[in-house]
């Protein structure tokens, strides 16, 4: 997030909140208050928008019987161009969802925006993962995509059936930021950056049919825990800072005793 600060674009103050995203936290007696950025790269706010998602939409979907999960693409398109792409793709998909309908087949499902990044060739992949009603209407969806998108790969194209992990798969990370570069595990600043602008304003995931909005993506700015539970000591008024791997107070006590991974540590950073 400090990285993707210092290009010092428009989404500069967006980056921020990231990195401050629950960097106080308040304890009052054994309660313990904290605020979320609530932005697309925070691992946390991910992670709880995931939480939330896989809550609302599991029990709907389990009314369904033959779920597959589909994945539709396009070819890979340059930064300049992914807007457009993105923009092209939603309707494309709405027109055949509207094709089908009036054919008599009704698809219903969810539809999920991912995109990633080629760091060989410098350019963009977004494509759609979704969770579809019946293995025929499944494979409709998926030739009619290729009749609307004649350039797009029959190879990159997928239908399976659903399995434990498919909703896991779903509503994973929306941009991948993470890639390898000569055998190193490497955040592509501008490359984050570019997808981040991109899904700007636009809504990742996104109901269709007989299936209604039953989560947000959104989540709750301010969060509350009890100290007891997580064996932290009471304090009538104590302040937590965060200090690069773990909250600290003012008598240099840490709070959560996490340590992060060699595999993290190495993480570098392209800034081309």
């Amino acid at each position: 997030a400090v990285q993707l600060a210092e290009l010092r674009n428009e989404r500069e103050q967006y980056y921020r909140n990231a990195f401050y995203c629950n960097h106080i936290l308040t304890q009052v007696g054994n309660k313990i208050t904290g605020k979320y950025c609530k932005t697309r790269i925070c691992n946390t706010c991910n992670r709880i928008r995931m939480a939330n998602l896989i809550e609302g939409y599991d029990s709907v979907l389990s009314r369904y019987n033959d779920l597959q999960f589909v994945t539709l693409t396009v070819p890979n398109c340059p930064g300049e161009e992914l807007p457009a792409t993105i923009v092209k793709m939603q309707r494309t998909f709405t027109r055949i969802v509207d094709r089908l309908r009036k054919r008599g087949i009704k698809p219903s499902g969810l539809r999920k925006m991912e995109i990633t990044y080629n760091s060989t060739k410098r350019n963009y992949h977004p494509h759609y993962h979704l969770v579809v009603s019946g293995a025929d209407v499944a494979r409709s969806i998926l030739t009619e995509w290729l009749i609307s998108n004649p350039t797009a790969s029959e190879k990159a194209q997928d239908v399976r059936a659903v399995t434990n992990d498919s909703l896991k798969e779903l509503f994973k990370y929306t941009a991948k930021v993470v890639t390898t570069i000569n055998g190193k595990q490497t955040i592509v600043l501008k490359a984050v950056d570019t997808i981040i602008a991109a899904l700007h304003g636009r809504r990742i995931i996104q109901p269709f049919g007989e299936i209604r909005k039953e989560a947000s993506e959104d989540i709750e700015e301010k969060f509350e825990l009890d100290a007891h539970l997580y064996d932290i000591p009471y304090y009538e008024l104590m302040c937590w800072k965060w200090r690069g791997e773990d909250w600290c107070n003012e008598y240099g006590e840490l709070l959560t005793g996490y340590a992060p991974s060699q595999q993290i540590k190495e993480i570098g950073f392209d800034y081309s």
